[in-house]
């Protein structure tokens, strides 16, 4: 005997387990993911706007002109912060520095949003792919009884990593 139930509580148990796993995931990759490229979008916005202020003091460095147009913020801040101050940078120095602060905050925040987002979302895939191919394979799993369990906890385990990294996500959004 099964200390799960009999059979037939085993095949319920299995088939709404993995069921709800995956229609669960599937609502939150969509909804969070809706909200995660409309931060993204926002933060980009931001950036944009932030540096094409801080491009006239620029001008003639045409390396940093096009790093930013092309939106390579990994050479664009650093040339910036190392590029000798011309005198439009030193005329609005405060309000320049300003800009560019948050120009590297904004930066540090989609830097740490992307991969959280990425990995929020193949996780969830590989939880989703899984839970339907426990469903498709649900009498070959309830005929043992340690198979069923073992697999009911890997199921659940993997729900509790994504909400977990859920929370990761949503917390990068908010920072």
């Amino acid at each position: 005997m099964c200390i799960l139930g009999t059979s037939a509580d085993l095949v319920s148990a299995v088939t709404y387990t993995f069921s709800t796993i995956a229609q669960a995931l599937a609502g939150a990759v969509a909804l969070l993911g809706a909200f995660a490229l409309y931060r993204l979008q926002t933060i980009d916005q931001q950036m944009f706007n932030l540096g094409r202020h801080l491009l006239d003091s620029f001008s003639d460095r045409s390396d940093i002109v096009d790093d930013f147009y092309h939106g390579r913020y990994e050479t664009f801040i650093p040339s910036v912060d190392a590029h000798e101050r011309t005198h439009s940078w030193a005329a609005n120095q405060k309000h320049n520095w300003t800009r560019f602060n948050r120009l590297k905050q904004l930066y540090g925040s989609r830097t740490r949003l992307i991969p959280s987002l990425k990995t929020s979302i193949w996780l969830s895939l590989y939880t989703m792919g899984a839970s339907v191919a426990a469903l498709s394979l649900v009498s070959k799993i309830v005929a043992d009884c340690r198979l069923a369990t073992g697999c009911l906890s890997a199921g659940v385990l993997l729900f509790v990593v994504c909400l977990f990294w859920y929370f990761r996500l949503i917390k990068s959004m908010i920072e």
